[in-house]
């Protein structure tokens, strides 16, 4: 739990530190908020991997088995630069304006989104990074370049290369072939058409969809806002007849998809006449 009122890291399992010393009977107390006193029997380090893929290390975590809850210091992570951002019903963590981490509201307290506790010895900066993390911020680099900047000890990194980087693998896969379409070589020879649903933005008109009919010779396009998808049929005819009037020549095709589509439109056309009829 993120504790903006603790004064100090406090874990109650011992298994969580991947450091630990053991502290002497009644060396060290700690003030819990109903003015009581329990005892602190270890401190050492805790690791814990986020759901960002990093990992916060909290150094001086107090293992005192008698607290109910795990605290995280929000005072200690300000201290070494750390910022966390109280946003509605979850929180934000960042370094250096990098994002870190996130949390979420649980019913009053916040918790941080943390996938492990990660157990070994690690490097002693406050936030250490995966290899994953390092790959991507590298510009997805080859594999042993990452760990041998590890080895000369240019950056801090918990883990060794993970599973395949799907950037990776999707930058490697070749294209297909296009094949070669044949364009048409006179106006009017085929038309393109397509209906567009514009969702829960309307235009300012209040029309929910557009048609739009392009040339395939010209790559002449006209667009046509509509209220209902039935007025597609009747801007088709309007589109036919002003480019048919205009260059004094007939449509001789439209796309086999958009014939079906137009055909379908223009039964939905015919039943809503006859229902009003």
């Amino acid at each position: 739990m993120v504790d903006s009122g603790a004064t100090k890291h406090i874990c109650a399992n011992r298994n969580a530190f991947s450091f630990y010393s053991s502290v002497g009977d009644g060396e060290e107390q700690v003030y819990l908020g109903d003015s009581r006193t329990t005892s602190v029997v270890g401190k050492g380090k805790v690791l814990l991997k986020l759901t960002s893929g990093k990992t916060l290390a909290l150094s001086d975590v107090l293992h005192v088995p008698s607290i109910r809850v795990n605290l995280i210091s929000v005072a200690l992570l300000g201290k070494v630069g750390v910022k966390l951002s109280f946003e509605s019903d979850k929180i934000v963590m960042t370094k250096n304006n990098v994002f870190v981490g996130k949390g979420y509201c649980d019913q009053g307290p916040f918790v941080l989104n943390v996938s492990e506790i990660i157990n070994g010895s690690v490097s002693s900066a406050y936030i250490v990074d995966s290899y994953d993390i390092w790959h991507a911020r590298l510009g997805h680099v080859n594999s042993s370049y990452v760990i041998k900047l590890q080895r000369l000890g240019l950056i801090n990194m918990h883990d060794k290369q993970s599973m395949k980087c799907d950037v990776c693998v999707e930058s490697k896969v070749t294209k297909k072939v296009c094949h070669f379409v044949e364009r048409q070589t006179e106006l009017l020879g085929l038309i393109h058409t397509d209906l567009v649903d514009l969702k829960q933005t309307m235009s300012r008109g209040c029309k929910n969809y557009f048609v739009t009919f392009i040339d395939d010779y010209s790559r002449y396009t006209k667009l046509y806002l509509i209220k209902h998808k039935d007025e597609a049929f009747d801007m088709f005819l309007s589109y036919k007849t002003e480019v048919e009037n205009q260059l004094d020549k007939k449509i001789k095709g439209l796309d086999q998809i958009e014939v079906v589509n137009m055909f379908l439109l223009m039964i939905i056309v015919l039943k809503k006449e006859l229902f009003m009829k």
